[in-house]
């Protein structure tokens, strides 16, 4: 439904080489996102981001929770977010310079009312066209999933091997990261396989990051070695250099 919406909306948009062009580098607008979060006192989430996507991110969740609407915010945006992914012309319109912000305001006004999608998230559309950044949609939304997973007392975590974890491995590592998550926390453990690394581990938990790989240790056994040399060699040209001085 909403790609035949986006379709249909976007179409004269993206085709159209007759839009106003010289807009490649949009100027950020000084209000940027006061008006998401134009209904008073700011509502906090429970995690701290900071950055142009955070920003929009944190607006947004504040609109969304006085509205008490976090969760079917989020799920929204994950269809905007899924379909960006899978409709090329809707992800080329929205990075396209070419297109004057009122004509892209215009028509993702259209794609906003046809999906009817709730007021926080056409507000933030809204805004995003007003002031250029529609080519920042994703990243806003992966900041307020962000800010999601922290209200539900979600902790992501990421573990990379060089070869998959066998069931005890896996366990061992789970066991081990519960000791850095809270009673009140839920541990999502995503597990990547990259070959790269050639053994150990790298584990990422929330804003720490910790690097146990093979290829790694390897750098750094490779930087003392070539410190190593190169200071030998500092010493050799010392030694001759007094040498040749003695033989004078």
């Amino acid at each position: 439904m909403l790609s035949s919406t986006i379709k249909n909306s976007t179409r004269k948009a993206v085709a159209s080489p007759a839009l106003a062009r010289g807009l490649a580098t949009a100027v950020s607008s000084t209000k940027e996102v006061e008006e998401i979060g134009s209904f008073g006192q700011m509502t906090q989430p429970n995690l701290k981001l900071f950055g142009l996507h955070a920003r929009y991110a944190n607006a947004l969740y504040s609109v969304a929770a006085k509205q008490n609407q976090l969760d079917s915010v989020e799920k929204e945006l994950l269809t905007i977010e899924e379909t960006i992914a899978k409709e090329p012309n809707f992800a080329s319109f929205l990075h396209d310079p070419t297109i004057a912000r009122a004509s892209k305001k215009e028509d993702i006004a259209k794609v906003m009312e046809k999906a009817k999608f709730s007021k926080p998230v056409a507000g933030l559309f809204e805004v995003l066209a007003d002031n250029g950044r529609l080519p920042d949609a994703v990243g806003v939304i992966s900041a307020y999933k962000k800010l999601m997973g922290a209200y539900r007392g979600e902790v992501q975590a990421k573990v990379t091997s060089a070869d998959p974890l066998t069931k005890a491995q896996l366990d061992q590592v789970k066991k081990a990261l519960a000791s850095r998550v809270e009673k009140n926390e839920k541990l999502l453990l995503e597990t990547i396989v990259d070959p790269e690394i050639l053994g150990g581990l790298k584990v990422q938990i929330g804003n720490y990051f910790i690097d146990l790989s093979l290829a790694t240790k390897i750098d750094k056994i490779n930087t003392l070695l070539a410190s190593s040399s190169s200071q030998q060699e500092k010493i050799y040209l010392l030694d001759l250099s007094v040498a040749v001085e003695a033989d004078d």
